[in-house]
């Protein structure tokens, strides 16, 4: 009798497939990263203000959950990057797209393993938290790795969008884990976990062509409403609620009287 295949094997198998597909098989963002990109860029100026020349500046950045390193390039410009994946397909796939770069196969506990507690000035995390058991442990080990004063920049789904990404993607074609987590919840524990929340955003597109999500992205519909006086917040409050991809910028603060 053969035992039956691990947890870790399985989600290595099923990342193997997904390495494999034409959106997937390559070190450049596809059309969803793209956008998830331009929200941790616009984050990262927020912070350290617009780069004005091509000398990377002198952050240490961790991309947490790197996938097939993608990411990696572009944090490149803002300073020195550790990249570190729990899968071990991706792993091999990253380091075939970058030579020589560092790729760590583990998660955040093995970097506090090594060491490195309180390393990083700026922790970039995109679309992994939706893909983890506990979030709280997620958020938890990202802190630890964080120095005082540093950024958590997170992107995931809203819980409230599962059921929708249901009548698109089978259960059996997605994620081994599906963890998705609602705003409300996810400030509820970033704060538990001592980090405050700077700025968020939202992403709308994958639905755009059906249902609610066509009708707050119409272009002749935001105009309108952009016009008229006490409207416009209001307007802005359902499409947060409805949006496809949150991303917030979180902060692990200084003790109080240290800067």
């Amino acid at each position: 009798m053969f035992d039956a295949p691990t947890k870790e094997v399985l989600a290595n198998e099923f990342y193997k497939d997904l390495w494999r597909s034409p959106n997937y098989f390559s070190p450049h963002p596809n059309g969803l990263e793209k956008q998830r990109l331009q929200v941790v860029t616009e984050f990262l100026k927020r912070v350290y203000g617009p780069k004005e020349d091509s000398k990377p500046r002198k952050l240490r950045l961790l991309d947490l959950g790197c996938g097939r390193g993608w990411l990696r390039p572009f944090l490149e410009e803002w300073g020195q990057v550790t990249s570190v994946e729990p899968v071990a397909s991706a792993v091999e796939l990253a380091q075939g797209f970058f030579p020589g770069a560092e790729i760590i196969l583990g998660d955040a506990s093995t970097l506090l393993a090594r060491g490195l507690k309180e390393s990083f000035d700026v922790i970039v995390s995109v679309d992994v938290f939706e893909h983890v058991e506990s979030h709280a442990a997620f958020l938890r080990f990202a802190t630890q790795l964080l120095r005082r004063g540093g950024y958590l920049i997170l992107t995931t789904p809203p819980k409230e969008l599962y059921p929708h990404f249901c009548k698109i993607v089978p259960r059996e074609q997605q994620q081994p884990v599906e963890n998705w987590i609602a705003r409300r919840d996810l400030i509820k524990i970033a704060k538990n976990e001592g980090l405050t929340l700077l700025d968020e955003d939202r992403i709308y597109e994958i639905f755009s062509h059906c249902g609610i999500w066509r009708l707050l992205n119409s272009v002749k519909l935001n105009g309108v409403v952009g016009r008229i006086p006490g409207m416009r917040s209001a307007w802005q409050w359902y499409k947060m609620r409805y949006a496809l991809g949150y991303c917030c910028l979180l902060k692990k603060p200084f003790p109080k009287g240290l800067r």
